[in-house]
C-alpha cells in the first residue's frame, strides 16, 4: 500500500507526492487541462480522486531483470494495486 498511496512499508518510504495514485491524478489532471476533449475526466471523480472502476491496471515483465526478482512480480503487482484500489473507494 505504502507504494500506492504513500506511507512507510517494511521496505519503503514513499512520501504522498510520490506515490502511484498522486502521480495519476496528476496527470489526469493535466490531460483533462491540456487535452480537453479526450474524455479524460472520465477517470477522475468530481472531487478529484480516481475513479478506480474506470480504469484497467495492467503488469509487465521485463526481459532483463534485477537478480533476485521474479518474472512474475510485475503482473502480481498489478493485481495487488487492483485489489489495493478496491478497498480505496468511498
Amino acid at each position: 500500500m505504502a507504494l500506492i498511496v504513500g506511507g512507510k512499508s517494511p521496505h519503503l518510504d514513499v512520501s504522498r507526492a510520490d506515490s502511484i495514485e498522486n502521480r495519476l491524478i496528476k496527470l489526469l489532471l493535466y490531460l483533462r487541462q491540456n487535452r480537453p476533449t479526450e474524455g479524460w475526466d472520465q477517470f477522475l471523480t468530481a472531487d478529484g480522486g480516481l475513479r478506480w472502476e474506470s480504469i484497467a491496471v495492467a503488469g509487465q515483465v521485463a526481459r532483463r531483470r534485477p537478480r533476485g526478482v521474479d518474472r512474475h512480480q510485475a503482473s502480481g503487482r498489478a493485481g495487488h494495486l487492483f485489489r489495493s484500489a478496491q478497498g480505496l473507494q468511498h
